[in-house]
């Protein structure tokens, strides 16, 4: 029979010759790794054999073994029990469980028997085993199938995973794939007569037809047909369409059958819809949606079920037809009362998540939940369908909803109408997902891992695995990086390292690479991170290798560690960090992108040309070893804007230069390369140039800054606030003539712009308060009245509904600070004045902002640069109101510091009444002793500057003098705060021969 095939137009035409040559190859060789997850099952898994049992399976495989080889080696089916031949033909086809056992005590491959009998059927006489036993030979046949798809499923797999261009693809792997095909074409052309009228057999054909239009659409789908020697192997092919017409025309002639039975009919429309619903080509849904309807309007039909219908709702998964799955559903419900099965609950609810419509999943869940009564089929696949929608579409209040549903699947599994229904790991898994995603505290979800450790016992489905522990651990990391100030928080480390233990003793649930990987991440992320603990542990990961060989540290364990080192931004720190990518390298862990980012961010937190050029070098080796082949160190967005960074806080000219010309080269690498468009400069790039002009203080920064802004619109950037305010950053910096009109100009089409309807231009009181600081800087006479009407305008819109224009602390000390530059006979009124305004509005409830200890230091600034009367005794008496405000109102940000009571103190230096000398001399000195006290922190040198003033000024020269100055001295030398200021202030307030004398005594020289 085999040498009548071969001669076979129908299978000349397939190639046939390649399948007797490649079948064992392409197929046999393929089927260990997938077949046995796939077969029909007619044996349990390996898993739980007694050893009574293995030896019963043994003994029975033994004697198949046996029948199999005699069947073999018969000359022909004249000379074997045809009986035999179908047990032994059946039997390899659908044998799945045991398969490891056989493989390994008795060398035993089922796919190989199957295949080898069935070659024996064809060789042996294909005419002397007659239709009735190829009919009852479906099973064999389909068992043959099934090693096919299998094969075929792997070589798939295999063509997807090659990083090669299509037109690449090799001649072996397409022959591979057009081998499967061949095979189904042999089983249709043993079966296809063209005489025979009988059902079954007609629906043994259908079947073969329908099996093969699956492969061919498998091949097209992993193959392209743009590949030369691809098209040479399929001209003169069937297509996926042939198939589906010849499947069509036999389907149309036992439907027009009178004699075909109602059970006969569903079969064949099931199957015809399930085809064509399975085609993937373009009409395919609507020729399986006319046979359905055909169906329901076939008078012959008495039931049906829902199969048809299912065929469909999976299309509608594939295309995201929403609206088709519920005209599907709502058919079935009302028009003609099909019963749903889990099936169909399964397709509708997966197409509803997929389309984004997770309420009307739930709606339709909810209303089945009430008609649960043992008919209607729904399971826990249904729901964690929902919970995982609820899960990754950004779901509100995605938590709640899902407890709720948890609730739902106990109550109803309790009550017995459907065990099914009961929730299992991957339901928990998914809830805990939630949970964590929600910002649940990690302590609530591992409650809910207790709780399914304690319910295990009645349901082992629940038992947590590694997958569930890791869930909780991630969630600990997060619990650590929210620097929460509640035990949340700061617990968060030491609870997942206990948890991590527990795993460690649960054989169920071992720790891996992600779990230790979580732990680490939480140390890490800690507020008051311990490195010696970090490092610590992650040597402990390194030797978990011989324990357990799931825990091996990777890439991302390396870039947590590096993370800890990081946080060191010391040179020193710096040098540890890049020497532990040495690390990396002797450990075989390739360093990628966010490893070299990690390093990159840490570097750029100094104000040092130095490193930010060291930084940019690392930069050039990611952009070479990019380009020599290492995807994973492939440069972006965050890397460049890193490097900027550290230009931006060096604040030189030549930082300024080097940023311009980093952004240049970001503009134009993405500009040559499509690929690398992710590098084009973007606002924080931009941002960073900005910055750098203004903490380079160039004259021209402003200027520079604004062109800067211009130049991003003409690139279809829109500059947004923050752009805006480091713009007019740079002219308070630049100290330009202009500079505060340019700056107020700038906050003007700020507000232009907003009122325009830009939605990212809208000034706050940053910007507003930039102005009012450019203004207080300058020398202008009007500085003064600019900055109090600058900050009228911001109360005003504040007033009006705008709580980000609410002026803030720093806003009233730079209006205070305006009013004691000017010097004017009314500036301390005026500045009282302010300070008054701001604790009244406060008192009143119409502002949050309290005065603090900038606006009482400005304001004694101010009293200090007066030229009024009275100075001294202003000054301390604004000083002991700040003090009562701290102590007896509570308010802690009034809190004195020492620049507090050295400005008192400078203040008294520069008293002008003679008469008010003594007084203010006392002042002085008394406020001096209570600054050494340390009472409200730690006396800085300018402190000892003024008291020398003090002295200098307001006692007469002689041995008094000069005695209080080099005692104070000796103490300044004490406390390590002497430095060229002090030694020059101290000069004035001694003789010549006490200074040679403190130069001695304090070791000055």
């Amino acid at each position: 029979m085999l040498c009548s095939l071969r001669k076979s137009p129908r299978c000349q035409s397939f190639g046939f010759k390649r399948f007797i040559t490649s079948l064992e190859k392409v197929f046999l060789e393929k089927y260990d790794a997938s077949a046995n997850n796939k077969l029909p099952a007619n044996e349990s898994i390996d898993s739980a054999l007694t050893p009574e049992q293995e030896r019963a399976v043994k003994l029975r495989h033994e004697s198949m073994i046996k029948l199999t080889k005699q069947a073999l080696n018969a000359t022909s089916l004249v000379t074997f029990n045809t009986l035999d031949f179908k047990l032994a033909l059946n039997y390899w086809t659908s044998i799945r469980g045991h398969s490891q056992l056989l493989k390994e005590n008795l060398c035993v491959d089922p796919p190989r028997y199957a295949l080898d009998l069935f070659r024996a059927l064809q060789e042996k006489g294909h005419s002397s085993f007659n239709r009735e036993v190829i009919k009852s030979e479906e099973s064999a046949f389909g068992g043959l199938l099934y090693l096919l798809e299998h094969a075929f499923t792997e070589f798939s797999f295999e063509s997807d995973q090659l990083e090669l261009d299509e037109r690449k693809a090799t001649v072996s792997m397409i022959q591979k794939l057009m081998d499967v095909l061949e095979v189904a074409s042999l089983l249709i052309a043993s079966f296809d007569d063209g005489t025979s009228t009988d059902f079954d057999y007609q629906m043994v054909l259908i079947h073969l037809w329908s099996r093969r239009a699956w492969l061919l659409k498998r091949f097209h789908k992993s193959i392209k047909t743009d590949n030369e020697q691809s098209n040479n192997i399929f001209q003169g092919a069937v297509t996926v369409e042939d198939c589906l017409f010849a499947l069509d025309e036999i389907g149309k002639t036992l439907l027009s059958k009178d004699s075909t039975s109602p059970q006969q009919l569903l079969q064949i429309y099931t199957l015809l819809i399930d085809s064509w619903a399975q085609s993937g080509m373009e009409q395919s849904e609507n020729i399986a949606m006319k046979y359905l309807i055909k169906m329901e309007e076939d008078e012959r039909m008495t039931k049906i079920d829902s199969r048809p219908y299912n065929s469909i709702l999976t299309l509608c998964v594939q295309n995201k037809n929403d609206e088709k799955a519920m005209y599907l559903w709502n058919r079935m419900r009302v028009s003609n009362a099909v019963t749903p099965d889990f099936h169909t609950f399964s397709a509708l609810l997966l197409t509803l998540v997929k389309t984004d419509r997770v309420n009307d999943a739930i709606k339709i869940i909810r209303e089945t939940e009430e008609e649960v009564n043992g008919k209607v089929a729904i399971n826990n696949v249904c729901y964690n369908i929902v919970l995982d929608g609820l899960s990754k579409n950004g779901y509100a209040g995605a938590d709640k909803e899902a407890l709720s549903l948890l609730q739902s699947m106990v109550q109803l599994s309790k009550r017995g109408e459907n065990s099914q229904i009961a929730p299992d790991r991957i339901t928990m898994s998914i809830v805990m997902e939630i949970l964590a995603a929600q910002g649940v505290p990690a302590s609530e979800i591992e409650k809910l891992l207790v709780k399914c450790q304690s319910d295990a016992t009645n349901n082992p489905a629940l038992e947590p695995d590694t997958v569930m522990y890791n869930i909780v651990l991630a969630a600990y990391a997060k619990d650590s990086a929210s620097r929460d100030q509640t035990s949340r928080g700061s617990t968060a480390p030491k609870r997942a390292k206990a948890l991590l233990q527990t795993m460690a003793n649960n054989p169920s649930a071992l720790p891996n690479t992600t779990s230790y990987n979580s732990v680490l991440h939480a140390l890490v992320e800690s507020e008051d991170v311990n490195l010696d603990e970090v490092l610590s542990f992650f040597e402990e990961m390194k030797t978990m290798k011989a324990v357990n060989r799931t825990i091996i540290p990777n890439t991302f364990t390396y870039n947590i560690v590096l993370k800890a080192l990081t946080q060191d931004t010391t040179e020193t720190g710096i040098e540890l960090t890049e020497k532990f990518l040495e690390e990396f390298k002797r450990n075989g862990i390739e360093a990628d992108t966010i490893t070299f980012n990690t390093l990159l961010n840490s570097m750029v937190q100094h104000s040092n040309s130095d490193i930010s050029n060291r930084a940019e070098k690392i930069l050039k080796k990611m952009e070479a070893d990019f380009k020599n082949g290492l995807s994973g160190v492939k440069p972006n967005i965050r890397s460049y804007n890193a490097v900027l960074n550290g230009y931006a806080k060096a604040g030189t000219v030549d930082a300024c230069r080097q940023a311009e010309k980093i952004v240049k080269e970001m503009e134009a690498l993405a500009r040559d390369d499509e690929n690398r468009a992710d590098c084009r400069p973007d606002l924080v790039s931009y941002a960073c140039v900005m910055d750098a002009y203004a903490r380079s203080k160039m004259l021209d920064a402003g200027e520079r800054a604004e062109k800067m802004l211009k130049y991003m619109e003409q690139k279809g950037i829109e500059p947004n606030t923050i752009c805006y305010n480091l713009a007019i950053n740079c002219w308070a910096k630049c100290k330009h003539k202009d500079a505060p009109l340019r700056a107020e100009d700038l906050l003007n089409r700020m507000q232009q712009r907003h009122e325009s309807g830009s939605p990212f231009v809208k000034p706050n009181s940053v910007s507003f308060t930039s102005v009012m600081n450019c203004w207080a800087q300058s020398n202008s006479d009007i500085s003064p009245e600019r900055t109090t009407q600058i900050m009228h305008r911001m109360e005003a819109l504040a007033k009006a509904g705008d709580k980000e224009m609410q002026p803030n602390a720093y806003t009233y000390s730079t209006v205070i600070s305006a009013w004691g530059r000017s010097g004017r006979c009314d500036s301390v009124d005026k500045s009282m004045a302010i300070l008054n305004h701001v604790a009244a509005n406060f008192s009143k409830g119409e502002s949050p902002v309290r005065v603090n200890f900038a606006m009482y230091n400005s304001t004694i600034n101010a009293i200090a640069k007066s030229q009024s009367g009275n100075k001294a005794r202003d000054a301390a008496s604004l000083l002991e109101r700040m003090k009562r405000d701290f102590h007896e109102h509570g308010n802690d940000h009034a809190a004195p510091t020492p620049t507090s009571l050295s400005a008192v103190i400078n203040a008294c230096a520069y008293t002008i009444n003679p008469e008010e000398r003594d007084e203010a001399f006392k002042i002085a000195r008394l406020t001096f002793r209570e600054l050494l006290t340390k009472k409200y922190g730690e006396p800085t040198s300018t402190c000892y500057v003024n008291f020398f003033s003090v002295c200098s000024r307001l006692m007469p020269p002689g041995n008094k003098r000069d005695q209080l100055a080099i005692s104070t001295m000796f103490d300044c030398s004490q406390r390590g705060l002497v430095n060229q200021k002090v030694i020059q202030s101290f000069r004035y307030a001694v003789s010549g021969e006490g200074y040679k004398y403190a130069i001695v005594k304090c070791n000055l020289n």
